[in-house]
C-alpha cells in the first residue's frame, strides 16, 4: 500500500453442490444441496457427500408432492440456512458503503434510526473460523473484524472501505473487495446474518395461525433503493 503496508493472505475456497431430478407419474421436480467454506478437498469426507446427495434427494421427493403455494399477504417464518439470502440481499447490500454515500439505498442517512423491530441484530463478521466469506485481511490489507450493522432494531452503521469512510468520516470496517488488481476496491459483505433471539423456533412457528414457512430458498432480487424484494422458495409449508 501507499502508506507501506505489505499483507498477504492465504485463501482456500471449497465447494461441492449436489442437484439431484426425481420424476414420477410424469413430473419432475429438482433437489440441491452442496457446502464448503475456505477447506481443502480433504473437508469432503465420503459421510459428508453422501449426507449432501441425502439432502438433495429429500428436497426433490417433498417437492414431488407440492401443490401451488396459496396466493395474498401472509406472515412469512423463515427457516434457518438459506432463507438467509433474503437478508444478505435486501438488507446486506442496502449496507455497502459506497451505495449510502451515493444515496442510492433505501438506508442513506438513516444511522440511529429504527430500520427493523425490537430484537433484531445484524452483524457483518469477516473473522468466524473457516466461513466462506471469513478473510484474515481485507483487499486492502485491513483485518476484517464484527461489525454491527443493526441492533435491536436499531440502525449503527455501514460496511465501509477505506476510500469510503474516509469520504463519510467513519471509521473502517474491513470489507474492501476487489475483483482484481486492476479493479479499484468495493465495501462489500463477509458473513453478513442476524443474531438468534431468545424465542424458541417451536414457538414461533406455532404463534403463526396462518403463514408461511420458507425452509428453503431458490432465487431471488432485490431493489436496494426502496428495499422491495422477490424471491422464490424452493420448499415451504
Amino acid at each position: 500500500r501507499s502508506d507501506g503496508v505489505l499483507a498477504a493472505d492465504i485463501r482456500p475456497l471449497v465447494r461441492v453442490s449436489v442437484t439431484v431430478i426425481a420424476e414420477q407419474d410424469g413430473r419432475r421436480e429438482m433437489g440441491s444441496s452442496g457446502g464448503g467454506g475456505r477447506y481443502s478437498y480433504a473437508y469432503f469426507t465420503d459421510a459428508l457427500l453422501e449426507q449432501y446427495a441425502d439432502e438433495a434427494v429429500a428436497s426433490a421427493l417433498v417437492n414431488l408432492d407440492a401443490r401451488p403455494a396459496p396466493a395474498g399477504p401472509m406472515t412469512v417464518v423463515l427457516g434457518p440456512g438459506w432463507p438467509g439470502i433474503l437478508l444478505h440481499e435486501a438488507i446486506g447490500h442496502g449496507l455497502e458503503g459506497d451505495f449510502n454515500r451515493k444515496g442510492s439505498s433505501t438506508f442513506c442517512g438513516r444511522i440511529g434510526e429504527r430500520v427493523a423491530a425490537k430484537g433484531v441484530t445484524v452483524v457483518d463478521d469477516g473473522t468466524i473460523a473457516d466461513r466462506r466469506g471469513s478473510l484474515n485481511i481485507d483487499d486492502e490489507g485491513n483485518p476484517t473484524q464484527c461489525t454491527t450493522l443493526i441492533e435491536d432494531g436499531i440502525l449503527k452503521g455501514y460496511l465501509q472501505d477505506t476510500m469510503n469512510a474516509r469520504l463519510m468520516k467513519m471509521p473502517v470496517t474491513g470489507n474492501a473487495r476487489r475483483e482484481s488488481f486492476a479493479h479499484l476496491p468495493m465495501p462489500r459483505m463477509t458473513n453478513t446474518y442476524m443474531l438468534a433471539g431468545d424465542k424458541d423456533p417451536a414457538e414461533i412457528l406455532a404463534s403463526v395461525k396462518n403463514g408461511l414457512y420458507a425452509v428453503n430458498f431458490g432465487g431471488g432480487q432485490v431493489d436496494i433503493t426502496n428495499g422491495k424484494f422477490v424471491f422464490s422458495a424452493s420448499e415451504a409449508y
